[in-house]
């Protein structure tokens, strides 16, 4: 017994003198660990009489009690101990702004915010909102919008049909909102002003295509109504959205079905190094397609094309979102990638609305606003200076995995200006570390002055959105 007082004395000292956790860990092992003290003890229990192991058992057992209860009490005062080193070492900096809560941290989708947008300009102007079923008939879809039954026209819908029904007919998912249109008319007389904003479907899927995207399509019937109306709303439209002073607007002969004459209108953009502005420069962008009603339509909708005329025109909710705030691929819309949604997202209480603007307080990179509005943010370095910085810092963290370097200058969501940049990498690239690539070009902007915060996109020769979009 003497033995066993003296082995414990010693263990017990071992654990006291323990200055951190390996260290404990370290007597640990010595004593209960596969070749420790106490586990060779109690491996002669078998090899005792049962009177010796009677006596000697409850001894050895309630040294290794105690030795296990003296590590534990040992291994929370060292947490307790170093618990205490870091409150006295670290401080709290109570300036710091709260963060925000978790409505203000949500997005609004950009579908949303451009409805909202839409239907924020179009109010002002007067129309009213109509709505339909997503499952259309054939009828209303097609037929009375004037594509007679084996048209060629209807080759230009690629449409999801139903099984057919008993009686030989079939159901679809409508292949724009026109039928709303149709609807519209058949339970209202004229005058009529309404925007028709909805979900379509077609057999269609690439960069800027997706077999489910948005339309909004317009339709004004009255006694009086002509192409000048047209023309006006339009430009009027155009200036409002893109949250320009003026724009030029091209009108070129087109075909559709619905409307007679029908016109593709193109408006005055610039394009440069794939950024797209609107009411300046040389250049067009074919952005809706419109005409006047055609006569049978109104008469397949209970209306007297000698009495009444009106006009129709429509666009992609999806499209002009993408060249108003610079989304290069259509299919992230759908994709629910929260990193995307944050980014491109808009806050929850930024009503769009004309007196207080349509994009609310928040601000995008320059390389991809369209507009022409935005405040710019003054650098410490040139635009070439700053890549050039950027580009160096990559290298030198990932190494020559590095293909190209993009860096645009704007807002994050907090209104503070920020750097947006773009890593792409070489073919055969699987990943890198991505927290050193940021900390390098972090550290490396701010030795040369540069406080704005770099946000990093890194794209893989994999990554589906790895192509540029500029054609979008």
């Amino acid at each position: 017994m003497a033995e066993l007082d003296a082995l414990e004395q010693t263990i017990l000292a071992d654990i006291a003198a323990a200055a951190d956790e390996a260290a404990l860990e370290s007597v640990r092992v010595s004593t209960l660990g596969k070749k420790g003290s106490v586990s060779a003890l109690l491996a002669t229990l078998g090899k005792m009489t049962p009177e010796q192991r009677k006596a000697m058992g409850p001894a050895i057992n309630g040294l290794k009690d105690r030795v296990t209860a003296a590590l534990a009490a040992r291994r929370q005062a060292l947490k307790d101990l170093a618990l205490d080193q870091r409150l006295n070492t670290e401080t709290v900096d109570v300036t710091l702004p709260l963060p925000d809560s978790p409505a203000e941290q949500g997005r609004i989708h950009p579908i949303s915010q451009v409805i909202d947008e839409l239907t924020a300009i179009f109010a002002d102007m007067g129309f009213a909102i109509a709505e339909g079923p997503d499952i259309e008939t054939d009828d209303y879809n097609f037929t009375k919008l004037n594509f007679p039954e084996g048209h060629a026209a209807r080759d230009m819908h690629d449409t999801f049909f139903f099984p057919e029904k008993p009686d030989g007919s079939r159901m679809l998912l409508r292949t724009h909102t026109s039928p709303v249109q149709v609807r519209t008319m058949l339970s209202q007389k004229p005058p009529i002003r309404v925007i028709c904003p909805g979900r379509t479907y077609r057999c269609d899927s690439d960069q800027t295509h997706t077999p489910m995207f948005h339309q909004v399509e317009g339709l004004v019937i009255d006694k009086g109504s002509h192409l000048g109306h047209l023309k006006w709303i339009l430009a009027e439209f155009c200036k409002a959205f893109f949250e320009v002073d003026h724009v030029k607007m091209r009108f070129r002969p087109s075909f559709f079905p619905f409307t007679e004459p029908s016109l593709e209108v193109d408006i005055q953009c610039r394009r440069d190094k794939g950024e797209i502005r609107f009411g300046e420069g040389e250049d067009w962008l074919e952005i809706l397609g419109c005409g006047m009603v055609h006569p049978n339509v109104l008469k397949n909708c209970g209306l007297d094309p000698e009495e009444y005329q009106g006009f129709a025109w429509g666009l992609g909710i999806d499209r002009i979102a993408m060249l108003k705030y610079g989304m290069p691929d259509l299919r992230a819309f759908f994709e629910a990638d929260v990193r995307w949604l944050s980014y491109y997202g808009f806050r929850p209480l930024d009503f769009p609305t004309l007196a207080g603007g349509l994009s609310g307080d928040i601000y995008y990179p320059r390389k991809l606003q369209t507009g022409s509005k935005m405040t710019q943010t003054r650098s410490v370095m040139t635009s070439t200076k700053l890549a050039e910085t950027v580009e160096k810092a990559l290298r030198d963290a990932v190494g020559a995995a590095v293909d190209r370097v993009d860096v645009a200058e704007g807002y994050d969501h907090d209104g503070e200006p920020a750097l947006f940049v773009t890593v792409r990498y070489r073919s055969g690239t699987d990943t890198v570390n991505q927290t050193k690539a940021q900390g390098m070009v972090r550290e490396r902007l701010q030795e040369a002055g540069e406080e704005r915060f770099p946000y990093m996109n890194h794209i893989y020769p994999d990554d589906p959105l790895a192509d540029d979009g500029e054609d979008a």
